[in-house]
């Protein structure tokens, strides 16, 4: 081939066995594998994201259990049964099983169930879903923002009696950021 170009004109061909390094764009017309993506000073767990750059697996992080104190603003026969925060990456999960018993919260229209201590998450990214009571009238659980930071779950009777007269239980799953 040197006798048929340049040498500059052979020096832009590759063979399929040479290493090649790209400066600049670079359109592929066929399928590539991933493993001739590694990127320099990285180790093998670094990810090329689809808007550009890279990021390393670990820092996306995995399901972690997150501890959130909470204090009871309910008085028998009104338990918190569980309070569990679970977090992956930007993702936070906020699950209460809260338990009612008869006569719970009946002299008034709605009972403040517990008081997340430093929740720190944005007022308006908190979303509410799968709010379920048994043997009662229908219920919401609303969500007051402190200027403390701290978040103060209420539950509401939407119709039927005042307050939590009947027995219940209820499940809250509170999703951060919240659901389109």
């Amino acid at each position: 081939l040197a006798s048929k170009m340049d040498q500059s004109t052979l020096g832009n061909l590759v063979n399929t066995i040479q290493d090649q390094t790209v400066n600049g764009s670079k359109t592929f017309t066929s399928n590539v594998n991933a493993t001739g993506f590694a990127k320099t000073g990285k180790d093998d767990t670094s990810i090329l994201l689809a808007g550009g750059g890279d990021m390393l697996l670990s820092a996306f992080g995995g399901l972690e259990l997150v501890n959130i104190n909470y204090t009871s603003n309910v008085v028998s026969p009104t338990s918190i049964m569980s309070l569990k925060c679970y977090r992956y990456g930007s993702l936070v999960n906020i699950y209460c099983y809260i338990h009612m018993g008869n006569g719970a919260g009946a002299s008034g229209a709605s009972v403040a169930v517990c008081t997340l201590e430093s929740a720190g998450f944005p007022k308006y990214l908190f979303y509410a879903d799968d709010i379920v009571f048994a043997g009662s009238a229908p219920h919401v659980a609303n969500f007051r923002f402190g200027t403390d930071g701290k978040v103060t779950i209420t539950i509401k009777a939407l119709s039927g009696s005042a307050g939590l007269a009947g027995a219940a239980s209820a499940y809250i799953n509170v999703t951060y950021p919240a659901a389109n």
